[in-house]
């Protein structure tokens, strides 16, 4: 169990470096906004192209054998790192990313079964709650630890040429990638030798007649495959382009190195809200409360956009740095709560998407995680609007996310089911959801 907690900490940790990958990219490579997201495009359309190959390569080899697959192509990823930022090739890096990516898809789809298996069925929620408790952690000290190595380690005015420092940059990126690279390659030789519980294949019979036809048919489904698309990709979307949009004149100019800890209070907020989501869920119906953080989501994003919300400051407590505090607009604080809502929209959206689907649930599941692929799609459209319009306006598109998700949290959730169906299913997976 130690071991699969320590890869959802890894799996959190590469995924939000990418957050600190962005800026240092468009910098090395002189890139547009549009084009320095294609960051995230390499990394999420993974998911799109293996996370149901990944379940078929599982029924195969079993989970151990794919397991250690994913580990290895992993480890693979991680060190095409080395050449692609030796020889500062943006093509090479988003090869790389591509690669660790789809270790990262195949790991995903293996972990959570085998994390409920490693111990009793009635505590399996518990530590699936534990391993994404520590997912959440990494995500929060990742750009801090990342911005300390890639970022704060590389200053331009330690070289005589900004030639130089472009390569000590690029350098500088190798570092933690070699490191996860050894720690990853470490983890699967752990896991290879290491006995792992039988998982028993899923049975459809039993549940087979309680729906029919094409599990495309249920609206439901399909209404909350867009929601988790939407979801997954204004996540992604507001931390890629936070730290390009805090260091513009309106938001204060903050170098990279300043605005790292508001990064980690954005994706920190997300670990903040999955502890209260722990509680709430279990008093309150599920769909009552993504209707909740979806409003709420809303309206900050609307605030952001205010006049006095870029007029005012407030002054932001910063940990784990010499500063004491960093003064922003409002709008910045509007921006990382964000986060706070983001929370418990995956353990809202997904069991609402699959309620009642009997045998068709695992591959309602697989469909759900190929949206994931939102994360790769909307922040190059945001860049894209960032260049075109503007940064504080490129935010629209976050807020038509909120409005689709909020269709889904008030009708999409039930469409084509009974409300009486719908309505008894939100107060069981109000108990499960977290």
């Amino acid at each position: 169990m130690v071991l699969l907690v320590v890869l959802y900490f890894i799996i959190g940790f590469t995924t939000v470096l990418n957050d600190i990958l962005i800026p240092v990219m468009r910098e090395i490579h002189q890139l547009s906004n549009m084009e320095a997201m294609f960051v995230q495009s390499a990394f999420f359309i993974a998911f799109a192209i293996w996370a149901i190959p990944a379940g078929l390569v599982m029924e195969k080899i079993g989970y151990k054998r794919s397991l250690v697959l994913a580990l290895a192509i992993m480890g693979v990823g991680y060190l095409l790192f080395i050449p692609a930022a030796h020889y500062m090739e943006y093509m090479a890096v988003l090869f790389a990313l591509f690669v660790l990516a789809t270790g990262v898809a195949f790991l995903q789809v293996a972990l959570n079964p085998l994390i409920v298996k490693v111990g009793p069925d009635q505590t399996g929620s518990a530590r699936m709650n534990l391993g994404g408790s520590f997912n959440s952690f990494a995500t929060t000290i990742g750009p801090i630890v990342g911005g300390a190595v890639i970022l704060s380690s590389v200053q331009e005015i330690d070289f005589a040429s900004h030639g130089e420092y472009i390569i000590a940059k690029a350098a500088a990126v190798q570092i933690p990638y070699l490191v996860q690279a050894v720690a990853i390659i470490g983890i699967a030789v752990l896991i290879y030798f290491t006995r792992l519980p039988k998982i028993d294949k899923v049975s459809t019979s039993a549940t087979g007649s309680q729906v029919k036809g094409s599990f495309f048919d249920h609206k439901h489904l399909m209404y909350g495959a867009g929601g988790i698309f939407c979801y997954v990709g204004v996540e992604v979307s507001i931390g890629s382009i936070l730290m390009l949009y805090l260091a513009t004149p309106e938001m204060g100019g903050l170098g990279h190195e300043q605005a790292v800890p508001l990064l980690a209070y954005y994706w920190g907020s997300t670990m903040v809200g999955r502890l209260i989501g722990f509680v709430v869920c279990q008093k309150i119906r599920t769909q009552y409360l993504l209707q909740i953080v979806t409003v709420a989501a809303l309206a900050l994003i609307l605030c952001s956009f205010m006049p006095f919300a870029l007029e005012n400051t407030v002054a932001i407590p910063v940990l784990f740095s010499d500063m004491a505090a960093i003064e922003v607009p409002l709008a910045a604080l509007f921006l990382i709560l964000c986060g706070l809502c983001h929370s418990v929209m995956w353990p809202a959206i997904f069991p609402l998407s699959i309620a009642n689907l009997g045998a068709f649930t695992p591959k309602a599941s697989g469909l759900l995680c190929t949206m994931i692929v939102g994360g790769g799609i909307l922040p190059p459209l945001q860049g894209y609007l960032a260049d075109s319009i503007g940064y504080k306006w490129s935010f629209v598109l976050c807020a038509l996310c909120y409005v689709y998700i909020l269709f889904f949290a008030f009708i999409g959730y039930k469409a084509g089911q009974s409300n009486k169906v719908s309505e008894a299913k939100g107060d069981q997976l109000s108990m499960t959801s977290s």
